[in-house]
């Protein structure tokens, strides 16, 4: 693998909506021909959006890589349509030509080779990576799928894939009602044999499906995946974060250099949000 570069600009190529809450951004031009895929398949970006007041810093968001072709050195990134938001905003008004950067790719997805089967949960923030994982994932390994989005016609962005099963939500979650998420996870009967899981969506949840598989079913950690994307309620969250943000950085900082793993340090540093009534 190649070296990546710590920042790239790209331009719109085109932009187009997929449904009623999402739109699909295709980027290239600019320094995309030297993007370093990652080869996982929820790989995400850092993209950096202009500040809505003119003196001040871009702001970046985490958005998933749908795909990435190398032969034209363009990538596609759906991005869920919603009230407020820099990135959302951005979206909505995206036009071929407008620049953006992007950074930092990351990725979470990695099942162990012993993996029997999977459960792949996710909200719609976390859907065009399911997608892509249903599209990747070894079609050996059976895979159970529980989606919750806010309209049923969002569910066609899901592609059909041999051995999955799919549980859908409609109307919950999402922003605009309660999560059934970690209920339907709960209520879903594990198979037997080494299982694997990866969640993506709201942190709350993640949270809550970490802790019934690790401590309630006895999970090791490198069997569960769970990437909170976006928190209910997010501007009071982050008023009572940088009250004690400090003490929380910390904790992950401290497990790093404790010899933890990036895995570890993570799960660490969220038992102590919770503690902290984050």
């Amino acid at each position: 693998m190649g070296t990546q570069p710590d920042v790239l600009t790209a331009q719109v190529q085109t932009a187009r909506a997929l449904g009623p809450h999402m739109i699909r951004i295709v980027l290239g031009g600019g320094d995309l021909a030297r993007y370093v895929p990652v080869g996982v398949p929820d790989e995400a970006v850092a993209l950096w959006f202009p500040a809505t007041d003119p003196d001040g810093e871009p702001i970046g968001r985490n958005y998933s890589v749908r795909a990435f072709d190398t032969t034209s050195a363009e990538m596609t990134i759906d991005f869920v349509v919603h009230d407020g938001g820099v990135a959302a905003q951005w979206a909505a008004r995206a036009a071929p030509g407008d620049e953006v950067d992007l950074s930092r790719p990351r990725s979470w997805y990695r099942p162990s080779p012993d993996t029997r089967w999977h459960l792949l949960v996710a909200d719609l923030a976390g859907l065009p990576a399911l997608a892509r994982i249903l599209e990747e994932r070894d079609p050996a390994v059976p895979a159970h799928v529980i989606i919750e989005v806010l309209d049923e016609r969002e569910l066609a962005m899901l592609p059909t894939a041999a051995g999955v099963t799919v549980e859908a939500c409609t109307g919950t979650g999402n922003g605009v009602a309660p999560s059934v998420l970690a209920a339907r996870v709960r209520a879903h009967p594990l198979p037997t044999g080494p299982g694997y899981a990866w969640f993506a969506g709201e942190a709350g949840e993640a949270r809550q499906i970490r802790k019934l598989l690790r401590a309630d079913h006895g999970w090791g950690r490198d069997q569960v995946d769970a990437i909170g994307y976006w928190r209910v309620d997010s501007e009071r969250w982050l008023r009572h974060y940088e009250r004690v943000q400090n003490e929380l950085i910390a904790v992950y900082q401290g497990a790093l250099e404790a010899g933890r793993s990036e895995k570890e340090a993570s799960e660490l540093y969220d038992d102590a949000l919770e503690q902290a009534g984050l």
